[in-house]
């Protein structure tokens, strides 16, 4: 009662009311009340596998430390190029130049570009081979279904009591299941049986004022309601997928991103909990990710590209040789890119 009563006392302040209310400060007096000697260790103890801020940054530090001799030469080849392209012999490298000297360095290496790959990353290849590689190796399908612009939220596959709150919810707020052009729905059910486990909303087309990069929201947890029965979750994930509508093919870039975020929702659909914060994605915050890494790891397997990437005419599969020469290009530079992510994570510089 005296955190309930602390957040009530905070939300009748002129600060918030005024919109220059500080939350770090909410933040910290909610870890005093709650034992905490601050937030991060709130936060850490709460969300986390790793218990404490200190663990974290530890093994950040170690990671850091771990990767740097191949980072060093990474940076020193691209210090290189920068003395080379401003005829600069004792040119240093700065943290802002490795996006651009990255670039050049895979430029001038051949690279293959990612946009190579686009005739067999057509949008229903990619979209028939998840399905397919879903059933493989998880039992699960993907099922088009038509999309009801008339009525709007409704989920035939919940309960009679859940699809009735949710349509009529839905229908107060005036909004369609259909929020926009070209919006596609996937039922997503067990290749056994055909249980149904939940919808999936794919919101591919490109249009003003859309996100512009790729994230999957949760519109409807799962969770067991009252009577026993499961309320099936509803997802979407709204990604880019090819430069025009009558052109929807992914880049290989784009392609890894998309399996990325189908990882994150294989997790939520394959999720059977009792209460919603705890379902799916909703776990400790250092291991959310890990589905979605062991999807991006189809890619880079031939045996399940070859299932994914299907030429849009022909149907053969991804040619070897092609899948090589984007594994190598998106791959290089790796301890690089792994010290700038855990650099933004509080870790160690990754230059100096």
């Amino acid at each position: 009662m005296e955190l309930l009563d602390h957040m009530i006392e905070c939300s009748n302040t002129p600060e918030l009311s005024s919109a220059r209310f500080d939350g770090s400060i909410f933040r910290s007096d909610m870890a005093t009340l709650l034992g905490q000697p601050s937030f991060a260790h709130l936060k850490a103890a709460d969300a986390t596998l790793a218990a404490t801020p200190e663990a974290a940054v530890a093994f950040l530090h170690q990671l850091a430390e771990g990767v740097r001799p191949l980072a060093d030469q990474e940076a020193e080849l691209l210090r290189r190029i920068k003395a080379r392209d401003t005829k600069k012999q004792g040119a240093a490298l700065h943290a802002w130049d490795l996006d651009y000297y990255t670039t050049i360095a895979r430029t001038r290496g051949g690279a293959t570009r990612p946009e190579s790959a686009m005739p067999y990353l057509h949008l229903e290849s990619v979209l028939s081979g998840l399905s397919t590689l879903l059933s493989q190796v998880m039992g699960i399908e993907l099922q088009e279904e038509p999309v009801d612009w008339g009525n709007p939220g409704s989920d035939s596959s919940s309960s009679s009591s859940s699809s009735s709150s949710s349509s009529s919810s839905s229908s107060s707020r005036g909004g369609a299941e259909g929020w926009a052009p070209g919006v596609r729905r996937l039922g997503v059910v067990e290749r056994d049986g055909g249980a149904r486990l939940g919808t999936l909303y794919l919101d591919l087309l490109g249009r003003p004022g859309k996100l512009t990069g790729s994230v999957l929201f949760p519109i409807r947890c799962g969770r067991r309601l009252p009577d026993g029965s499961y309320q099936q979750p509803i997802l979407a994930l709204i990604t880019p997928c090819g430069p025009s509508p009558d052109r929807l093919a992914f880049t290989w870039r784009e392609l890894r991103t998309f399996v990325h975020e189908m990882g994150h929702a294989v997790h939520n659909m394959a999720s059977r909990t009792h209460f919603q914060h705890l379902w799916g994605t909703r776990c400790a915050q250092d291991v959310v990710e890990i589905p979605s890494h062991l999807w991006e790891h189809f890619v880079t397997d031939h045996r399940a590209v070859s299932v994914i990437a299907r030429h849009a005419a022909s149907r053969e599969p991804l040619p070897r040789a092609l899948h090589s020469a984007l594994l190598a290009s998106h791959g290089a530079f790796p301890a690089l890119d792994l010290q700038q992510q855990v650099e933004g994570q509080g870790g160690a510089p990754c230059l100096g």
